[in-house]
């Protein structure tokens, strides 16, 4: 029995060793950083609202040599008055390596964002934002054509709806909840 209890010490040992040197690990992107001065907006009236804005993000009044590799394009946008919102943006021809980022207060972000990120029609929509900011931030391939990365429409949390039909126009991707939109509740006893 002290036999068979070794070899199955020295089994046990051996496969936490293997799933100790075979673990994979999900390298972290870290938010890039400048000290350049950040070319700023201000946006109202977006509590129970649609704002549209048709910004560009990237073009080169905003662009600085971020490292060997890379060109960081920076711009943010204040908001005046939110509670919870969504961001679209509308985003074409994104090099292989283009990395975005969205920076909020209280040090959250998302990203990297990638050309993996986006749906067929080009379109992004990002997370819940309780932020009274957002900073953009693309990291763009040095030598590498300009993407087209349009700050499309901020939508007050209250008014969205994600559609499950991509091609929908705005209006029918987006929409009020009143009265009129029907809910059913079920409840068990």
């Amino acid at each position: 029995m002290g036999n068979n209890f070794n070899i199955m010490v020295k089994h046990l040992i051996l496969l936490f060793f293997i799933n100790y040197v075979f673990t994979q690990q999900t390298r972290f992107e870290e938010l890039p950083i400048s000290q350049n001065i950040i070319e700023s907006h201000s946006v109202s009236n977006i509590k129970n609202n649609i704002v549209e804005l048709n910004h560009q993000i990237v073009n080169q009044k905003n662009s600085f040599i971020y490292d060997t590799e890379y060109l960081l394009f920076q711009k943010k946008y204040n908001f005046n008055d939110y509670e919870e919102i969504r961001i679209i943006l509308l985003i074409d021809s994104v090099p292989e390596n283009g990395k975005l980022f969205l920076s909020y207060s209280n040090n959250q972000f998302e990203g990297p964002l990638n050309k993996n990120n986006i749906i067929n029609s080009n379109e992004l929509v990002s997370s819940l934002i309780k932020s009274d900011y957002v900073i953009f931030k693309y990291l763009h391939p040095i030598n590498e054509p300009y993407p087209s990365i349009i700050f499309n429409y901020i939508i007050d949390n209250d008014l969205y709806k994600t559609s499950k039909e991509v091609k929908n126009s705005l209006n029918k991707s987006y929409f009020k909840n009143n009265r009129e939109n029907n809910k059913i509740m079920v409840s068990v006893h």
